[in-house]
């Protein structure tokens, strides 16, 4: 085969887009192929039919190709590669024609479809259609998955040949193909169906003959409830527009439609109105694109609950374009814009109707858009409720429409004026509120302006707030506003700090139930100056959104970074005493330092030694709390051990930058401080293996003499986990450890001799199978035996 035909047809991943590229006469763009000889293009063609003859190919048709809702037929003089060779083409196929004998329906359609891509009538008047028909009819029974195709496509091409040839001329001749199309079941006799829909033209499917007695019958059968509620739901859709296009034009064609597709029970029509913007949707798309093809005098078609409904629908889209005029349009389930506005006139006419009643606020709050839009006269104004008047009154009169602002009466003027202002000054004092998220933060440099806070509070709520009252304090539905809005113009506007929000809710939720302002006004006069960097730490940890929103000056960055320096931040936390007795020492406040940088993200702290072993002998989960402080007690919260991943995901190295010889020196006295009797204790060294673990696969080249001392620690730490009753949890980083420096049979080892073994040990070993069937040396790893 040609080199460059051979490249052509791998290019193509499937036969099918290989066919479709021929018939389509792409394959002449393609510049290698445009000199091709004869004996090329012979050898093209016996390679597709080939493909074609094979029953195992998906290229299962020659002259029928379907796709995006179309059918096409092909045939082989249209196929400019193979005109020069059209007779050797025609001579394979005829061959193949009289090697035929009819034993199953695939001979049937390979018949109808070989003769049709012919285009030779004296070849395709010599088919024995009603034989043909009479075996399809006798054998339905025998459909399956395997020849089900040839089924759905043998009685569509039996249509279309018979049309070709005229042969279509009286009722007959279509009933003859439909009785046997009708012993299909449903979905059969649709798949027929919308194949013969497909290849016929518009003028075709709005012929009498073909309308009457096939399309009509195609129109009820779509309609069946098992087929609507199937996957084929959108090709039904589809099919039944191109119905429409077609026949649109006579409206007692598109009432016979509409008296189908568009229910006329009150109690379906008001669940499809209920939920018409989710499952019940689609019962109003065909009804909907009938209307818009032709203008159907809605009120005399549909009956009273039909026309309410469809037009209640349409004021759902109604909109404005960006030149200023009236659109509606309403998408169907193939997500295709259907063009309605049509029946603007007359949904703008109805809802002035309904103007004159009174509905309730969720009626308004749905047609909000087309009340806006229906620029009544003064005579229709004065026809509506007076409910209805209201709610153009003050939500939709602009002053620009004299007309209908003279009529707005004087009380209610004066209301709306005073509602206005009441909008105005509640925006801004929300925009300040937000503003205050962000700017109290300098506060916490100036001691004085958090008192001058504390008592804008006790002023504005009292020394006894709740924490609802904070927090809602700032919002238009404070109780009051709302109700008395002439008072509340006359307020000066209070600002509540958001920090002290914060505060409060903490500290009622976990060191003290009730607290009042002046409690916490005493506790900021006595420790503000010890504990503010903590209290902004907490803050920003908490307001997250805010933290690349924060800017510091230099002062701000100054004291920051010198609060947080090793002695002074040693010095502030000395005197704290954890509000749970018998807990840990403040060795655990050290955990702040590792968030520190993503907090203040424009500072540079700086860490010694001090800092930096106390924070990684700490459980990881204290990593994504706070400190919780009042007076000299803290809380810290604990959830428990923390996820794999969030184990993992932890990363020393920025603290170590550039700095190998304290890494060195922390990484020792790390080792030299594991207690070996609390190794496996979370609260005990058991966070100082993982982090040793952690700063090892770091930097093993300069760590390296410490391997067999770590080596130690993490068999220990096995035998230790083995002889415990109740042990929480193995992380990755212990596990991966041992992988990684080939440990499995030692610690397979230890394993084997425990008289106990837990969930972890298991999963590690689960683990370690999955691992070495991956690797496919399950069975010759030393491993194996062990397991």
């Amino acid at each position: 085969m040609n080199n460059n035909l051979r490249e052509y047809i791998e290019s193509f991943n499937n036969i099918i887009w290989l066919y479709r590229n021929i018939i389509d006469n792409k394959i002449l763009e393609n510049e290698n192929l445009k000199s091709i000889d004869n004996e090329a293009k012979k050898e093209l063609f016996d390679y597709i039919f080939d493909k074609y003859l094979d029953s195992e190919s998906e290229l299962n048709s020659l002259s029928v190709d379907s796709r995006y809702y179309s059918v096409v037929i092909h045939f082989l003089n249209k196929i400019e590669i193979f005109l020069p060779i059209e007779e050797y083409c025609n001579n394979k196929i005829r061959d193949e024609i009289k090697k035929i004998k009819i034993s199953n329906v695939r001979d049937i359609f390979m018949h109808l479809d070989m003769a049709l891509f012919l285009d030779d009538k004296s070849l395709l008047n010599k088919i024995p259609f009603s034989e043909y028909l009479s075996f399809i009819s006798d054998s339905i029974k025998d459909i399956n998955y395997g020849n089900g195709y040839y089924y759905a496509k043998s009685m569509p091409l039996i249509f279309i040949i018979n049309l070709l040839l005229e042969k279509i001329k009286e009722k007959e001749d279509i009933d003859k193909i439909l009785d046997v199309i009708k012993k299909f079941d449903e979905f059969g006799q649709y798949n027929i169906l919308e194949y013969i829909i497909y290849s016929l033209d518009e003028e075709e499917i709005k012929s009498d003959l073909i309308y009457n007695n096939l399309i009509k019958y195609c129109i009820e059968l779509f309609n069946e409830e098992k087929l609507r509620k199937s996957h084929l739901n959108k090709r039904i859709t589809k099919i039944l527009e191109v119905i429409i296009d077609a026949i649109f034009e006579d409206i007692e064609r598109l009432k016979f439609i509409l008296d189908i597709y568009f229910p006329k029970d009150e109690k379906e029509l008001e669940e499809i109105y209920q939920y018409i913007d989710y499952k019940e949707k689609y019962k109003l798309d065909i009804p909907l694109y009938c209307l818009s093809k032709n203008k159907v005098d809605i009120k005399n078609t549909l009956t009273d609950i039909q026309c309410d409904i469809i037009i209640k629908y349409l004021a759902l889209y109604v909109r404005k374009d960006k030149d200023n005029e009236i659109k509606i349009i309403v998408k169907n389930i193939l997500d295709e814009d259907i063009d309605l506005r049509i029946y603007w006139n007359l949904v703008r006419e109805n809802f002035l109707e309904y103007c004159s009643k009174t509905f309730d606020i969720i009626f308004f709050n749905r047609y909000r858009n087309i009340l806006q839009l229906l620029n009544p006269t003064v005579d229709e104004f004065n026809n509506f409720s007076e409910q209805v008047k209201n709610v153009f009154y003050w939500h939709l009169i602009k002053e620009d429409n004299k007309e209908l602002y003279s009529l707005i009466p004087e009380e209610v003027k004066k209301a709306i004026e005073i509602d206005k202002r009441y909008k105005e000054k509640i925006g801004e004092e929300k925009r300040l509120f937000q503003e205050e998220r962000i700017k109290c933060v300098h506060k916490f440099f100036d001691k004085n302006k958090i008192l001058e806070d504390i008592d804008n509070i006790i002023k504005a709520l009292g020394n006894n707030p709740t924490f609802q009252d904070l927090s809602y304090y700032n919002d238009e539905y404070y109780k009051g506003k709302y109700e008395n809005k002439e008072k509340y113009l006359e307020s000066e506007i209070i600002i509540i700090n958001p920090f002290i929000i914060d505060y409060f809710l903490i500290v009622s939720k976990y060191l003290i139930k009730n607290i009042s302002m002046s409690k916490i006004k005493e506790y900021v006069e006595n420790y503000w100056d010890k504990h503010w960097g903590i209290h902004l730490y907490n803050y920003l940890k908490r307001k997250n959104d805010i933290v690349d929103r924060v800017s510091f000056d230099d002062n701000e960055k100054d004291k920051i970074k010198n609060y947080f320096k090793s002695y002074n931040y040693s010095e502030t936390i000395k005197d704290l005493h954890n509000c749970l007795e018998g807990t840990f020492d403040n060795s655990y406040l050290y955990f702040i330092f590792y968030n520190l940088e993503n907090i203040f993200k424009d500072i540079k702290f700086e860490y010694d030694e001090e800092i930096l072993i106390n924070m990684l002998k700490i459980p990881y989960d204290y990593y994504k709390g706070d400190i919780k402080l009042y007076n000299n007690y803290y809380y810290l919260e604990y959830f428990g051990v923390i996820m794999e991943y969030d184990a993992d995901n932890i990363n020393f190295d920025i603290f170590f930058i550039g700095n190998e010889e304290m890494k060195s020196s922390i990484f020792k006295k790390l080792i030299e401080s594991i207690d070996k009797d609390m190794i496996t204790n979370e609260f005990g060294s058991y966070y100082a293996l993982l982090s040793i673990i952690k700063l090892y696969n770091s930097d093993k080249e300069n760590l390296y003499t410490y391997y067999n001392k770590i080596v130690e620690l993490v068999a220990h730490f096995y035998t230790s986990s083995l002889n415990k009753v109740e042990f929480s949890q193995i992380y990755n980083i212990i596990n991966s450890f041992v992988q990684e420096n080939n440990l499995d049979n030692n610690i397979l080892d230890i394993i084997n001799e425990s008289k106990q073994i837990n969930y972890d040990h298991l999963k590690y070993i689960n683990n370690l199978q999955r691992k070495l069937l991956e690797e496919e040396i399950f069975y010759t790893s030393s491993c194996y035996k062990l397991i």
